[in-house]
């Protein structure tokens, strides 16, 4: 007798949290398989508060997820709901700890990944953040949100050739959708930065040759940027800002197709573009609530008659102060530079500073 108590206990070790003690020992045919059981009766509860997180009641979702766990403490899906309602909860750590729970159980699971990546980064461990990022997508390489959670941990990270080249396939997985659409420009004008950056700060007296590799280069970046923006089709009206970043970009590819403009912007020019008027910043609100200060450098390429063609941001400052500072450098006017005493196009570095 004691030899088959044991026996079934064993066999029903996952449902004897969900028992009573009354029905510890029962008369009735033991089931092959008890945990199936647990999830079908559990699944209208796991529904209800997948339901509450998406409507956002996260601290309402918290009790039965946290129930569910009591249950069933391998029921993943619960425990990743639950690590992200304590993430929209601001319990961060918390967070964590749950959800690295979930990935123990389901070590391949890229929401969860994902959900990770996002707490880390709130967190500002952006280390961990890329390697979460990485794994969902290891994971899940065509997963929109495990794309582009890698996206930013990379912009984070100031790896914006990579971050590029992963909002590029995020586009190419999305191709209708306007919000990644705008992530393959930003990386795109990030990228460009960084690139021309590079290239100045390593050769004072570039060769032509040295200049036409650096312009092939940045070429590149800027071409699939307007290759996907000209070929987005929306099916209602375009969204707004589209047709600027069209003509922005193609500013971009017809700049760096020319040799004498590339020559001018970086050597040769008897006089440099000269700042006249700005308009004042704004601080976005987010920022003023913070009390965020900050100096964001952008790239202009000035016209032959002082305006700005195009604008590319050389720093990526969060609270909405990059966008600010590319409205009020593309809203400047110049006195244009001059070679051999004619107007010729150039770049030009500004500052745009704001301040509480």
């Amino acid at each position: 007798m004691k030899s088959t108590r044991m026996n079934f206990k064993n066999r029903c070790i996952g449902l004897v949290a969900l028992l009573p003690p009354t029905l510890l020992w029962p008369s009735f045919p033991v089931p092959a398989s008890p945990r199936p059981v647990a999830v079908v009766q559990n699944a209208p509860q796991l529904q209800k508060a997948i339901e509450l997180y998406k409507e956002g009641e996260y601290f309402q979702a918290v009790a039965p997820l946290l129930e569910l766990v009591k249950q069933d403490e391998r029921n993943a899906e619960a425990l990743r709901y639950l690590g992200m309602c304590y993430a929209k909860l601001n319990n961060p750590e918390e967070a964590i700890k749950t959800l690295r729970r979930a990935l123990k159980i389901s070590p391949e699971n890229a929401a969860t990944h994902t959900a990770l990546s996002t707490t880390y980064l709130d967190l500002g461990d952006i280390r961990e953040s890329l390697k979460s990022a990485e794994a969902a997508v290891k994971a899940a390489p065509a997963n929109p949100e495990a794309l582009l959670a890698l996206v930013t941990a990379r912009i984070r990270n100031g790896d914006f050739k990579e971050a590029n080249e992963t909002a590029t396939k995020l586009y190419r997985v999305t191709p209708n959708d306007d919000k990644n659409l705008r992530i393959l420009i930003e990386t795109a004008y990030l990228n460009y930065g960084q690139l021309y950056l590079a290239f100045s700060q390593k050769n004072e007296k570039p060769s032509p040759d040295q200049r036409r590799q650096a312009s092939a280069e940045r070429l590149a970046v800027v071409s699939t940027a307007l290759e996907a923006i000209e070929k987005f089709r929306p099916a209602g009206p375009p969204p707004k800002g589209l047709a600027e970043e069209t003509a922005n970009l193609r500013d971009f590819v017809a700049f760096e197709k020319l040799e004498a403009g590339i020559t001018a912007a970086i050597a040769g020019t008897e006089k440099k573009p000269k700042l006249v008027t700005i308009p004042k910043p704004q601080m976005p609100q987010e920022a003023e609530e913070m009390g965020a200060m900050a100096k964001v450098r952008v790239l202009n390429l000035i016209s032959e008659n002082g305006t700005v063609l195009f604008t590319i941001p050389l720093d990526l400052i969060p609270f909405g102060l990059t966008d600010e500072a590319m409205r009020v450098a593309k809203a400047g006017r110049f006195e244009p530079a001059t070679r051999e005493g004619k107007p010729v196009r150039c770049l030009a570095r500004i500052e745009v500073v704001f301040k509480p």
